[in-house]
């Protein structure tokens, strides 16, 4: 087991140290206006298009305009074009009415164009207040130029408690399991996937570079394929509670070696989701054929 995860890791780093990116082969660092090293490189630079958006909750599409519980994790993803692929180090600009705004750094790995349905940009949104919100959303790229608004409306219903339905004795002292639950979903073209395996890991930071994965499991596809179910035990992994990347794959051949990211779909999200001690984390995950 030493030598595979060893091996996994080598090419999972690899791949994504050298994963392709839409502008020029040298183009190592971002380039942003201004710099001494790029001077002229944002000149004539035009502003990123967004032009439209998909809600997503436990990896179900949303019918717009949404409506949902509050403190529901829900997912946002993007349509957009970058004419100079200039996206990569650049913004997600978002607000719920007149909250604080938010921003998410974009990959520098972010492909020129995009849509929403394909998962490529998007970010994670909980929110409360019952009653009709709007959520606006703008791209910066790079150089500092920024994308029109895109205002999507949605509603919010009051929040329930869970109910504790058990009949004998109170359970609320038992020790709860840390886990990370959900399900496995896939967008792509492949078939017969029944058998493949699907590795889950952890990082701290995204990208992860030469770092390695805090912990990985194994799950495999079943019988009846996609979507399904998977549970991870997070106590039994040592993981300790707070804030990590969840990266998975699925392997989809022997022959190509454990990672390979001309073929294996892939999920990649750019925002950390919170591990809590004693609770059940749901993280929904969707693997995309490059």
């Amino acid at each position: 087991m030493k030598r595979l995860t060893l091996v996994m890791l080598v090419l999972l780093l690899a791949a994504m140290m050298t994963a392709g990116r839409c502008g020029d082969d040298d183009d190592d660092e971002p380039i942003v206006a201004g710099d001494d090293d790029d001077a002229g490189a944002c000149d004539n630079n035009t502003a990123p298009t967004l032009t439209a958006a998909i809600w997503y909750a436990s990896n179900e599409t949303l019918t717009a305009p949404p409506t949902f519980a509050e403190y529901t994790g829900v997912q946002v993803f993007l349509t957009y074009e970058d004419a100079e692929c200039n996206l990569g180090g650049g913004r997600v600009r978002f607000v719920v009415d007149d909250e604080t705004p938010q921003e998410n750094i974009i990959p520098t790995d972010i492909p020129c164009d995009g849509a929403a349905d394909k998962q490529v940009l998007g970010f994670d949104l909980t929110a409360a207040g019952v009653g009709s919100h709007t959520l606006t959303l703008q791209l910066v790229d790079r150089c500092g130029e920024a994308s029109d608004d895109l205002d999507l409306p949605f509603s919010l219903t009051a929040y329930e408690e869970p109910t504790d339905d058990d009949t004998v004795g109170d359970d609320d002292t038992i020790a709860e399991a840390t886990t990370l639950v959900g399900e496995i979903g896939f967008y792509g073209e492949s078939t017969d996937l029944a058998g493949r395996p699907v590795w889950i890991l952890l990082f701290t930071e995204w990208l992860p570079g030469a770092a390695v994965p805090v912990a990985f499991v194994q799950q495999t596809v079943p019988e009846q394929g996609f979507p399904f179910d998977y549970e991870w035990d997070l106590d039994a992994a040592e993981v300790a509670p707070g804030d990590y990347f969840v990266f998975a794959f699925l392997d989809i051949a022997d022959e190509d070696g454990v990672f390979n990211e001309t073929i294996d779909a892939v999920h990649a999200p750019f925002q950390a989701t919170t591990i809590i001690a004693g609770t059940a984390t749901t993280q929904n995950l969707t693997l995309v054929e490059p």
